[in-house]
C-alpha cells in the first residue's frame, strides 16, 4: 500500500520531536504509553488493541522502550510531566 512522503517525513523524526508535537496539540490531556505509541506511529485504534490484547508481554516492553526512554529524556528536560493515576503513568505536557 502507497504512503504518502508526509507520513514517511514525519517517520523519520526523532521521537521525542514526534511525542512533544502530539502533546502540543493535545495540551490539556494525559496520555499513557500505549496512547502516544499509537500516535507517533499512526496506529489505530484496532491495532492497539490487538497489541495490548495478543501480543506478549516481552513484544510490548520491545515496542514501547524505545518510547519509554524519549519521555523519561522529555521528563528530564522537564518539557513533559509523568503522573501516576489509578495505577498507571500518564504523560503531558509541562
Amino acid at each position: 500500500m502507497p504512503v504518502s512522503v508526509e507520513k514517511l517525513r514525519e517517520a523519520q523524526k526523532p521521537l521525542a520531536e514526534r511525542i512533544m508535537e502530539f502533546l502540543r496539540k493535545n495540551p490539556g490531556q494525559g496520555y499513557n504509553d500505549i496512547e502516544l505509541y499509537s500516535a507517533v506511529e499512526g496506529a489505530d485504534d484496532s491495532t492497539i488493541k490487538l497489541l495490548v490484547a495478543l501480543s506478549a508481554p516481552n513484544e510490548r516492553v520491545r515496542l514501547l522502550t524505545p518510547l519509554r526512554g524519549a519521555l523519561d529524556d522529555l521528563i528530564l528536560r522537564q518539557q513533559v510531566i509523568a503522573y501516576k493515576y489509578q495505577g498507571r503513568d500518564f504523560y503531558s505536557l509541562a
